[in-house]
């Protein structure tokens, strides 16, 4: 996985010299600002970190501002409106919308897109309510209750709801230009210590949070009342820890004290189990000190605002994944329903195809080439089996994936060499369970590609497959055949 793990406490970023210097053009005795220019360097600042985590932890396979130009390039030819942020946050409108596919630079493009519009939405929220402090919560991982990584940043100094200035003119804008690459080089330099760029990616879903009191409601953020944010993870701390639940108190027994004597005895000798726990996803601290005095921090009583778009990466399941060379492939070329039998690929392997219909559910399609050998004295004697089959499948909230099959439809083919040979096809249905799956960027045969891992329902890891197909190639994703039960 590319989520890091932090080995040191909570990373501190003083910027309150900047902070009142910026304070001083836009409320000092010849302003040269517009009125909201601090709050929206603030923003940018909140910008600035999102963006470094979203390169930093692998969700995207270049630095966000390499990407935005290039998608910015790519956009222009195809004569579509690039979805740059633009620092005059609150005068821009939201990003046009999108065409929907599947080809790399248009998934990274509707990330970037996402990325504008949270930038948007909590400018929004920061020019509806006054704030103490800015607490921001950034979880990955495909729900809050089951995160990957997690940061929560805490930004000082008073946040208050003010009416932006109309005079924002082009030198006003060049010159918050300026400020805010200056302000993101200095917090890309503090976070490069505490979260060095990943090597590896492990694209999941980003979610943005923020701290405020229980009366705000703004269009675009869903409040989260139920939801509290992790405590950072300290540098001594060992995630796998297990700890033991309270004991209840013991009540006195009406046994007598032979039985007593031999439930103690066959305790004793039992086995001990041992606690298994799930790891404790790690969390990264962010104090920015945006004032030279520390603000009185967030009330215990408010409550955490979701923000309604979520910043994607490429985690789609649609396409065809193939081990190997890609020799086994799902569809008609594997598995002939006409006549009902096994086209043999040149290799051995494995295959899946997914089409997404939402979300978290949609249609698979397996296609298996193995060979097994039982009998370990005989190196000639092998079993070859041959399996397709197809069906629904459903993403549970802890990245969990169930694969129902159509139970008419499975089919599976044995030859043994040793053995019979009549290679007769079966009927087959197997439910398989995954406990987990991730999707990573990959360099396959000296090729850029997709790399698919899944993990079955012991955590044990499947082969490793590479994207071939996208769209996938793949049957008609309803029943083909009827099941009659009770007809003889």
């Amino acid at each position: 996985m590319a989520l890091h793990d932090i080995g040191a406490g909570p990373l501190e970023i003083d910027a309150h010299t900047f902070f009142e210097a910026q304070h001083a053009h836009e409320w000092g005795e010849a302003p040269t600002q517009p009125g909201g220019h601090v709050r929206r360097l603030r923003v940018l600042l909140v910008s600035a970190l999102l963006r470094h985590v979203l390169w930093a932890q692998g969700q995207v396979p270049r630095p966000v501002a390499q990407l935005e130009r290039e998608v910015s390039e790519i956009m222009e030819a195809e004569g579509l409106e690039g979805p740059a942020t633009c620092l005059a946050v609150d005068t821009a409108p939201d990003p046009p919308p999108l065409p929907r596919g599947h080809t790399p630079w248009l998934r990274a493009a509707h990330a970037v897109r996402a990325l504008t519009l949270v930038t948007e939405r909590l400018h929004a929220l920061l020019c509806a309510v006054s704030l103490s402090e800015l607490c921001v919560a950034v979880v990955l991982g495909s729900s809050l209750m089951f995160p990957q990584w997690t940061a929560i940043m805490r930004l000082e100094g008073g946040w208050d709801a003010c009416a932006n200035g109309l005079d924002d003119t082009d030198e006003c804008l060049g010159r918050r230009r300026k400020a805010a690459a200056l302000l993101e080089r200095k917090v890309v330099r503090a976070l490069m210590e505490a979260l060095p760029v990943s090597t590896g990616s492990a694209p999941t879903h980003m979610r943005v949070l923020v701290r405020v009191p229980p009366h705000v409601r703004v269009p675009g953020w869903r409040p989260r009342p139920h939801w509290t944010a992790p405590a950072p993870t300290a540098p001594d701390a060992s995630p796998s820890e297990a700890v033991s639940p309270p004991r209840a108190p013991v009540r006195p027994s009406r046994m007598s004290t032979q039985v007593q004597g031999l439930l103690q005895h066959r305790h004793a000798a039992r086995p001990a189990l041992s606690l298994r726990t799930r790891r404790r996803a790690p969390v990264l601290g962010i104090t920015v000190h945006g004032a030279a005095e520390a603000a009185a921090g967030c009330a215990t009583r408010d409550v955490w605002l979701e923000c309604d778009t979520e910043i994607i990466a490429d985690t789609t399941l649609d396409g065809t994944w193939s081990t190997g060379t890609g020799a086994v492939v799902t569809g008609p070329t594997f598995f002939n329903l006409v006549n009902n039998t096994f086209n043999i690929p040149a290799n051995a392997g494995q295959a899946y195809s997914f089409t997404m219909k939402t979300n978290t559910t949609g249609y698979w399609e397996q296609a298996i080439y193995q060979y097994m050998r039982k009998d370990t004295s005989n190196p000639k004697c092998f079993t070859a089996q041959l399996v397709w089959q197809h069906g629904n499948f459903t993403i549970y909230p802890n990245a969990s994936l169930v694969l129902d099959p159509f139970k008419a439809d499975g089919r599976q083919q044995l030859s043994n060499s040793c053995g019979d040979r009549s290679n007769k096809v079966q009927y087959y249905a197997q439910q398989e369970m995954m406990e987990s799956f991730y999707i990573a960027t990959y360099t396959h045969y000296n090729e850029p590609t997709y790399k698919l891992q899944l993990y079955g329902f012991d955590g044990t890891p499947k082969p490793s497959m590479y994207m071939t197909y996208r769209p996938p190639e793949m049957f008609p994703t309803e029943s083909l055949h009827k099941m009659m039960i009770g007809l003889m």
